[in-house]
């Protein structure tokens, strides 16, 4: 009789220690989640508390199953453990931590490593004891108990006073809905389709186009792909503005901008200077989806869609079913980042990818609104429309392949990219297809450019580059710029007009006929082919959580010509730095601008960098007058026998150093007198092979410490 009154006694315990687990992570936190946060679901709170309380009685059911069958108390103490520190972590740990719930980005995690030291200290202490006490089942059950006592107030307490409002969907949510059944419906008078994929890089679609022209020459009907258009920055966000209004804050003569770039001032060029108010003064309606609804949604729109999930998942576009689905996932990932000490959350956030949604293989299509606009196209009596899609492009996660099937997440490279790029090309052709079968295809202008492009260009693409702008500069600057002008009809185009995204708000009040001006020019008037003044800059990233009001270490390139030219490129103008160099060592804090080929530097402490692959370029200027010395310091280490180095200065033959010679660090080389003196010279070091060394990934050569042209007496 005793043994039986243990038996259901280590029954109940087992049931309790896993129900304080299982409904803490899998219920508890996850409600808690939402409840705070509404207005990240699209789906009545009911909904997912079912949905949850389901999942947790099947994880219960099987977990106690499993825990009775093996009948180990080191697995009680266990679980115990991992829900003791689970409430742990979401009553005290996360709350110290001060990030908030993240939902995309980066963390800075390093300011929470002293609390990730105290939190482990805790948890390790805490194991100790209950592995030590392992046998103490019932003490287990009873901190569990407390546990689901606390969890179960906390709830209660909530639901009581809420109850009305969770089984309601939020009123944005319903008006983001109605908004939807609105945008699929296009004027049969005018319409503008404006889509703006990240990161898609005009030199890969010409290569794409170029490869399979027959069939995209018929396909994009009345296209033009501007082959020489180029961005402002090399970032989306004053990209977008930049298309949307011709204008962009200028930087004084030191670089710093006039203007900061804040959601301010975002949301003052939206509504006051864009194109947006003015198309709506003409009786446009004005849609959009935006992955930043905090600014870019601030523009006199009809409507706006905002969340990520709109933009690069579907979101609204999805069935009830999937949205319920997505909700789920969102939740649970919340709760692990808020369950899971710091070490491991930083796993849970993957900067925003999040684990629970990538581990379910996220099918949730990044191209749904063109996919959708397809299959809901209506056409109705009105004096037109302006849909603008911000698209996902070619930039990461890539998803999909050429077909549009979904792969799973796939290394960032350029074939990947190449393939997700032509997915969106399918789509935009479904597209044109359809509005052609209802008939409104004349009647629409279609607009499609990307912010910027991306580091690498096409192989097959030739590019001249030199001091200061390397290829993947080149790369960046090349944007994506295809239109189709109302009533425009005709195989595919293509144009060496050196245009700008800032030209789209002038060419669409050319194509329509429309009073206004923008800063710009109209595609449909300027004939001007060469020799354009445009600029370009580039910048360091904002810190998490900062806005692109000071543009870090701006600099500007002014480009005269053609963007794949490094002759037409004026020297860059860099924030406190000068334009010339004459002598260079690797620490040099704008290295990159006057060097391509080379690794990052070793270390700050010591000031050396490897060449990464067989070639690498180095741009100085000589001295004025008299014979010249090419002087630099290097290293081959014995790994890399046998090594040669092949030097030209401007394409010209300075040296031909062999396996004995290199092994000497320092070298000094008379340029010849044929090269001309006080101009910018291209120093071109070839080697012979290339090794890896141990783990590093890099195709390494030879170590450079310094390079530098000077006087030969």
């Amino acid at each position: 009789m005793a043994y039986r009154i243990w038996l259901k006694r280590e029954n109940l315990a087992a049931l309790i220690i896993v129900l304080a687990l299982v409904l803490q992570v899998f219920f508890f936190v996850p409600m808690h989640v939402a409840m705070q946060n509404p207005g990240a679901l699209e789906v009545p709170l009911t909904d997912l508390l079912a949905v949850h309380l389901a999942l947790s009685l099947g994880l219960i059911l099987g977990l106690y199953l499993v825990v009775r069958i093996l009948d180990m108390p080191a697995i009680l103490a266990l679980l115990s453990f991992l829900g003791l520190g689970a409430f742990l972590e979401f009553s005290f740990f996360f709350a110290s931590a001060e990030h908030g719930i993240p939902v995309s980005g980066p963390v800075d995690w390093q300011s929470l490593q002293w609390l990730s030291y105290l939190e482990l200290g805790a948890l390790l202490v805490a194991g100790i004891l209950m592995f030590v006490h392992r046998r103490r089942t019932a003490l287990f059950a009873g901190i569990s108990l407390v546990i689901l006592a606390f969890l179960v107030m906390g709830f209660v307490r909530y639901i009581s006073g809420n109850f009305e409002q969770l089984s309601k969907p939020r009123e944005d949510h319903t008006a983001r809905q109605e908004y939807l059944d609105q945008f699929f419906r296009l004027s049969d008078k005018r319409n503008i389709i404006h889509i703006v994929p990240d990161e898609a890089q005009g030199a890969l679609l010409h290569e794409i186009l170029t490869t399979d022209s027959e069939r995209y020459a018929q396909l994009f009907d009345g296209f033009t792909l501007y082959t020489q258009a180029m961005g402002r920055f090399a970032a989306t966000y004053p990209n977008v503005v930049f298309s949307l209004s011709g204008e962009s804050p200028q930087p004084a003569p030191d670089l710093v901008l006039n203007q900061p770039f804040t959601s301010s001032y975002v949301a003052d060029v939206l509504r006051k200077r864009s194109i947006l108010p003015a198309l709506a003064q003409d009786s446009f309606r004005v849609f959009g989806f935006h992955a930043d609804s905090s600014t870019l949604c601030q523009g006199p729109y009809t409507a706006c869609a905002g969340s990520r999930e709109d933009v690069f998942a579907g979101g609204d576009l999805n069935s009830p079913g999937r949205k319920l689905i997505l909700a789920v996932l969102k939740t649970m990932d919340l709760a692990l980042f808020q369950t899971t000490p710091i070490i491991l959350r930083e796993r849970v956030h993957d900067d925003g990818r999040w684990l629970v949604k990538k581990l379910a293989k996220d099918r949730f299509t990044r191209s749904g609104v063109l996919g959708r606009l397809v299959e809901n196209l209506q056409v109705e009596s009105s004096p037109g429309t302006y849909n603008y899609i911000h698209h996902g492009g070619a930039a990461a996660p890539l998803l999909f392949n050429r077909k549009c099937d979904y792969t799973g997440p796939r290394a960032f490279n350029a074939e990947n990219r190449r393939q997700q790029l032509t997915c969106m090309l399918e789509q935009l052709g479904n597209v044109i297809v359809a509005l052609k079968n209802a008939g409104i295809y004349d009647q629409t202008m279609i607009i499609v450019n990307a912010g910027h492009g991306s580091t690498s260009l096409p192989r097959s693409f030739t590019a001249r580059s030199g001091y200061g702008v390397p290829p993947s500069l080149m790369g960046q600057a090349s944007t994506l710029l295809l239109i189709k002008p109302p009533e425009a009809r005709g195989e595919l185009d293509f144009s060496d007009r050196q245009v700008t995204n800032g030209d789209i708000p002038a060419t669409i009040m050319n194509a329509f006929g429309l009073a206004g001006s923008f800063p710009g020019n109209s595609l449909f008037e300027d004939e001007s082919g060469t020799g354009r003044q445009r600029d370009f800059y580039i910048f360091d990233p904002p810190v998490k959580g900062g806005e692109l009001n000071t543009l870090k270490n701006l600099q500007r390139y002014r480009v005269r010509g053609s963007v794949f030219n490094a002759r037409d490129w004026d020297l860059p103008r860099v924030a406190g730095a000068g334009t010339h160099l004459s002598q260079l060592r690797m620490n040099h804090a704008d290295f990159d601008v006057y060097t391509e080929g080379f690794s990052d530097l070793e270390e700050q402490q010591v000031p050396v960098r490897w060449v990464d692959g067989r070639q690498a370029r180095v741009f100085l200027v000589a001295p004025s007058t008299g014979p010249v010395l090419l002087d630099f310091e290097s290293y081959v280490p014995p790994a890399i026998a046998g090594q040669s180095m092949v030097i030209k200065v401007n394409g010209t033959l300075v040296a031909r150093l062999d396996a004995q010679t290199l092994a000497v660090a320092e070298h000094t080389l008379p340029l010849p007198d044929t090269l001309p003196r006080g101009e910018l010279l291209e120093i071109e070091f070839t080697m012979g092979k290339t090794v890896k060394l141990g783990d590093d990934l890099r195709n390494l050569s030879v170590l450079f410490m310094y390079v530098g042209l000077i006087p030969a007496y």
